[in-house]
């Protein structure tokens, strides 16, 4: 075994030399022309690399952006909000707020049948932030 091993790594060297050494000898030797082309070629495909990586510049900061904006939106702007709050006797108090008038009334009525009241959309009280 220690016999082959050796022999099998100098088979495989021999057998990638002589298949390297027929390959050069199948290619047509390449004109002026040909260079120019791959030239040619190799600058649009970097022009191309250039673009694809202004773009994603692009989209990076504009991610941030919307990432800071929605943060900032989340915690301090109170802007287009609606709260809708309504007394119940079985469930007490309900109170909760909303994007739109629809869904803070959604929310409201949601939580008074979790608590078990007597929910009717006509009981609800809602207003805007603006």
């Amino acid at each position: 075994m220690k016999i082959l091993t050796p022999l099998a790594i100098s088979i495989l060297i021999s057998t990638s030399a002589l298949a390297m050494d027929s390959s050069e000898k199948s290619l047509r030797p390449v004109d002026n022309r040909d260079i120019r082309e791959l030239q040619i070629e190799v600058k649009m495909l970097r022009q191309d690399v250039q673009k694809l990586e202004a773009l994603i510049l692009q989209m990076q900061r504009t991610l941030n952006t919307l990432a800071d904006d929605g943060s900032s939106s989340n915690n301090n702007n109170h802007d287009n909000q609606w709260g809708c709050y309504m007394n119940d006797l079985r469930a007490g108090g309900i109170y909760a707020t909303g994007r739109t008038e629809a869904e803070a009334r959604g929310k409201a009525l949601a939580s008074c049948t979790e608590k078990k009241g007597t929910c009717w959309d006509d009981h609800l009280k809602c207003t805007s932030s603006e």
